[in-house]
């Protein structure tokens, strides 16, 4: 689809002003004309007004770039796009539906909480000594929130407040998970506030240990074989980056934001020739070398091939989009699950699946604990042990092997007259020397005798043979 010399609209010229007059880059500025011209020359195809657009338009749209070639990442990123200008249209008083609705996209969370003075103070020396100070900001964000919404200071909170807080906290639908790391960032917040003299209540009575919610211990979930099978027959068949990026997340078990901040130069090579992938300071921060076999350094070497023009080579991580612009995690989860498409599962298919399929798939070929631990980069050796849990494949190995270990030292044979034995006497002879081996290992055994019968039993054994 051509749309360079399509011409657009003076409002939409008007908008692109605006995005330079909000200090965007030149790049996300070119690539918000060309989204829009995408779309105003879909409109003049098919014949609408900005007005006639419903959610099934923009499906067609959607559509409509699907068939030109564009990649998932693509079409995810130029719908935003358009969102964001129908928002400005909405601001600007030149569209009054709802923008939601017809883009189909979750609603946006509202302007940030107006943190106070004492909070950012906080937040400043949180990010002295840690990589990332988002949960805390969140936690925070949201409690401040609740005050404001209840016309309370925090100076004045109590026990009483607290619970509101703590039921306001499990309305928003947030799981176990979410809402225990919440409250115990923010009772750390309020012990700092506490000890500077910001307010007067223990933080401790404020929230007690028994009212973090109980954390679910869910074992993790691999992929069942054959829907790992064919997820990977899809990415493999594919050519975008994205796909590739997920195979190679499927084949090292990186987790989503190690493999978004892989670097474009992340493979190492020891004196042995050995190829490794260093994976970034991630989730844990901390770093790790992980092996790379043939299959996995080709297709680092495709996604390498995936460079465009000018970047080719010098960009300064792996996976980019052909727009020049990083895929974020969201895109990558939602091309994770536009490959799932049609795959029957009883369970949810998402993309972190593929880090424990990736680690359950090496307990059960045999690597240690302590092996995997290193490779999937746990701190803890408790986090690996879950795996241990759940490789069924492993325990039924082990629980087969151990059985034929106790029946080859205790089981007798059962020496049955067919017609076989009868004709060909060399099982019948064997189970015998089987028998007295067994004897033998007795500790009360005349080894001396049974060693007399045994040599007596192969002597006719071999007459047998001769007259055979």
């Amino acid at each position: 689809m051509n749309t360079r010399a399509y011409p657009i609209p003076e409002l939409a010229l008007q908008y692109i002003q605006y995005r330079k007059q909000q200090h965007f880059d030149r790049t996300t500025v070119y690539h918000d004309r060309m989204a829009l011209r995408d779309f105003y020359q879909w409109l003049d195809m098919s014949k609408l007004q900005l007005t006639d657009l419903t959610r099934s338009h923009i499906y067609n749209f959607e559509d409509h770039l699907r068939k030109d070639g564009r990649t998932f990442a693509v079409r995810y990123s130029d719908k935003i796009r358009i969102a964001n200008y129908f928002r400005w249209l909405q601001q600007a008083g030149h569209f009054h539906a709802s923008i939601f609705d017809i883009f189909g996209l979750k609603a946006h969370r509202k302007l940030k909480v107006q943190l106070p003075e004492d909070a950012k103070k906080y937040l400043s020396y949180i990010k002295s000594f840690r990589k990332t100070s988002d949960g805390q900001t969140a936690s925070i964000s949201h409690f401040y929130k609740f005050l404001g919404k209840n016309h309370l200071s925090i100076k004045k909170i109590d026990r009483a407040h607290m619970e509101m807080f703590f039921q306001y906290l499990k309305s928003t639908g947030t799981g176990e998970s979410h809402r225990s790391t919440t409250l115990y960032l923010l009772r750390v917040y309020l012990l700092w506030l506490y000890e500077h003299k910001k307010i007067k209540q223990d933080p401790h009575l404020l929230i007690r240990a028994n009212d973090l919610p109980k954390v679910p211990k869910l074992l993790p979930r691999p992929l069942p074989p054959y829907i790992d099978l064919e997820i990977q027959n899809r990415l493999t068949q594919s050519d975008t980056v994205c796909h590739l990026a997920l195979l190679l997340m499927r084949k090292t078990g990186l987790r989503m934001g190690e493999l978004s901040n892989l670097s474009y130069e992340c493979v190492r090579t020891d004196f042995n020739s050995q190829s490794f992938l260093k994976v970034p300071l991630g989730k844990l921060n901390s770093e790790r070398l992980v092996p790379l076999d043939p299959t996995s350094l080709d297709l680092i070497k495709r996604i390498k091939e995936k460079a465009f023009g000018q970047t080719a080579g010098k960009q300064a991580y792996l996976i980019m989009n052909e727009d020049g612009s990083r895929p974020t995690k969201g895109v990558l989860h939602q091309v994770f699950k536009e490959v799932c498409d049609g795959i029957e599962s009883s369970e949810l298919l998402n993309s972190h699946r593929l880090r424990h399929t990736f680690a359950s798939q090496l307990l059960n070929a045999g690597v240690s604990l302590v092996s995997l631990k290193e490779l999937l980069g746990h701190h803890d050796i408790r986090m690996t042990l879950r795996y241990a849990a759940i490789t069924q494949e492993t325990i039924q190995k082990e629980f087969f092997s151990a059985l034929e270990a106790l029946n080859d030292k205790y089981a007798l044979p059962v020496i049955s007259p067919s017609e076989s034995c009868i004709l060909n006497p060399d099982q019948p002879i064997a189970d015998l020397l089987k028998i007295l081996k067994k004897w033998n290992e007795s500790p009360t055994a005349n080894q001396k005798a049974i060693a007399s019968i045994q040599r007596k039993i192969k002597r006719i054994h071999a007459q047998l043979k001769t007259l055979n």
